[in-house]
């Protein structure tokens, strides 16, 4: 499934667990890859010795303290980041918990630490030329096609 918006495409691949955000100006062909949201069980290995549904005590332990962390009771779901490693966390419930399982993560492009510039978003940009969104989302449905039973 393919929905665009004025600054922004994603590409959800659902039978990976995969959704792809392609951040830039219209045309939708022109943007890059911004961050890989990982909501399902996959395929993949994920980095950082990461799973679904490990609690954020676990994560803690893994990774050590998060550069920031948001939401909660009013605003809804939680989530930490760890912006050195291009990484956010989602938790299931909007709860600061130890034994809160993360639901997702997020990986977006780590900006150069040189650079002092910001997306409109909160996915960190590149000075490098990450992929097109034309050429990633056939490359992700291609890994899942291969992935995927027969």
């Amino acid at each position: 499934t393919v929905t665009h918006f004025a600054d922004c495409t994603y590409s959800a691949v659902p039978s990976s667990g995969l959704t792809l955000a392609f951040d830039g100006p219209e045309p939708a062909e022109t943007r890059r890859l911004a961050c890989i949201h990982v909501t399902a069980p996959c395929q993949a290995a994920l980095p950082f010795g990461l799973t679904l549904g490990m609690t954020g005590k676990a994560l803690v332990e893994t990774l050590s303290e998060p550069d920031t962390k948001g939401g909660g009771h009013s605003i809804g779901s939680i989530f930490v980041c760890y912006k050195e490693l291009g990484l956010q966390a989602n938790f299931q419930r909007p709860e600061w918990a130890a034994d809160n399982p993360i639901k997702g993560f997020d990986f977006f492009a780590v900006a150069p630490a040189s650079s002092s510039s910001a997306s409109s978003d909160r996915h960190a940009q590149t000075e490098e030329q990450p992929a097109r969104a034309d050429e990633a989302e056939d490359d992700a449905l291609d890994a899942a096609a291969k992935k995927s039973p027969p």
